[in-house]
């Protein structure tokens, strides 16, 4: 029987070998997209692409490779050319990874009826009326971590920015917060979503290879659906207790969607809801800590930018207390601080931008200026383009700013030895952060 099976694994380890070999003649010679430019391997077969993924460094290939094959393809593949929306990817975006009810994956009618519901939640009035809360957490920050430098004379800032921004997307969508800065630590649901994040790209790339993929991918996708359906199933019985509040007066996203409810039609139903639930916590947490921890390291890295977007920040506000959505808007060095943080390979190649892997600010600033008058800013789509852009970005721009200003405005940092090369990270959905280890020293101020 043992021999029965080994040999029935050779012929499927052939047989894979062989689907490949002819994938590739047919993708070189008579593919209908055969004639755009590419490494010949990477043509040929998907393999080199899922090798780069399983290893984590596809973003860091895929910028390499663009430099010698460039091309930009925006508004071809996320807008509509062709007046029709190019489908999600339900391997990838569908089922047990994202479920299929959220604003990301839902069929376009479901789309509109959703965004559209939605869109009040993140207008201009409800940041407005969020605010508070924003800037509550955002102290809350502060003083975690004046308490962790005063006990271990430096802090790992990631850990922070992470826990400040669960607890505000948490906030605003189940109207309660995981007091992970209250707490000091992540709970199991958060682990498990960075964990699910990874499990994903192993599921996608095993999918692709024939007969012997989809049988691993239904051993390995057992974790996977575990810590998914845990991570939907939090998330909805998280919204269903926030529903039952009668009385609940915080701004938060329900707030504003429930006016809607109650109408299948034009309302969302109870999937809907948490499946959403699920997509906000995944989709508006783990970014703006990503952006905010690089944001550090290139600021810290770049004393010039650091010395200029300090001054902006203390000159501008008397008070901690004085920080506000209408003041931060204002501020031209942190908006253009935060914008030069890019999405990787188009918003970082030297045919769309002068100096393109440095930190500067400035080329945002004055845009009309010689050395970055050719720059391609059109390219530049941090929220993503097209009818499926994020729907949050105002939020995430008021988030960044104020976390980022608010920890400027009360500490002077210093990166401990060691973090130089912190950004040479592995990459899989999203960039796996290490710790960035900084010191703070409280403003000295009159």
């Amino acid at each position: 029987m043992a021999l029965s099976y080994g040999i029935l694994t050779l012929y499927l380890v052939e047989l894979t070998f062989v689907y490949y070999f002819l994938l590739g003649i047919y993708n070189v010679f008579f593919h209908p997209l055969r004639h755009y430019p590419g490494p010949i391997f990477w043509r040929f077969s998907p393999v080199p692409k899922n090798l780069y993924l399983l290893m984590g460094n596809y973003a860091t290939k895929a910028r390499e490779i663009h430099e010698t094959y460039p091309g930009t393809a925006w508004k071809d593949i996320m807008g509509r050319p062709l007046k029709s929306e190019m489908p999600k990817d339900l391997r990838f975006f569908g089922g047990e990874n994202f479920g299929r009810d959220s604003i990301v994956t839902a069929r376009p009618e479901d789309h509109t009826r959703q965004r559209r519901i939605f869109t009040p939640s993140f207008s201009n009035t409800a940041l407005k009326a969020q605010q508070p809360l924003l800037a509550g957490y955002a102290d809350q920050m502060v003083e975690a971590m004046d308490l962790i430098n005063r006990r271990d004379g430096s802090i790992n800032i990631v850990d922070l920015y992470n826990f400040c921004a669960f607890d505000i997307m948490a906030d605003l969508t189940f109207g309660e917060p995981l007091l992970l800065l209250k707490k000091g630590g992540y709970i199991p649901w958060v682990h498990n979503l960075f964990a699910g994040l990874k499990f994903v790209i192993w599921g996608l790339v095993f999918l692709e290879i024939p007969v012997l993929g989809p049988l691993v991918q239904a051993v390995t996708a057992a974790p996977l659906k575990k810590k998914a359906k845990g991570h939907t199933d939090f998330a909805g019985h998280l919204v269903d207790r926030r529903l039952k509040k009668e009385n609940h007066t915080k701004p938060d996203i329900w707030s504003f969607v429930l006016r809607h409810s109650g109408d299948e039609a034009k309302g969302l139903s109870g999937r809907e809801m948490h499946a959403n639930a699920a997509m906000f916590m995944a989709a508006g947490t783990e970014t703006t800590a990503t952006v905010l921890s690089g944001t550090t390291f290139y600021l810290l890295r770049t004393p010039r930018v650091y010395d200029l977007l300090t001054k902006e920040i203390r000159d501008k506000f008397a008070k901690a207390e004085d920080i506000c959505v209408d003041g931060l808007v204002g501020l031209e060095y942190l908006q253009a601080t935060l914008v030069s943080v890019n999405p990787y390979v188009a918003f970082t190649h030297p045919d769309n931008w002068a100096r393109p892997t440095e930190f500067v600010p400035e080329r945002w600033l004055h845009p009309e200026a010689p050395e970055w008058k050719d720059d391609k800013r059109d390219v530049h789509e941090p929220f993503s383009y097209g009818p499926r852009n994020c729907i949050g970005k105002n939020l995430a721009w008021l988030e960044l700013r104020l976390l980022l200003a608010k920890t400027l405005w009360h500490y002077d940092l210093e990166m401990c030895p060691g973090m130089e090369n912190w950004v040479a990270q592995k990459c899989y959905l999203t960039w796996e952060k290490g710790p960035l280890m900084v010191k703070l020293m409280p403003v000295k101020r009159g």
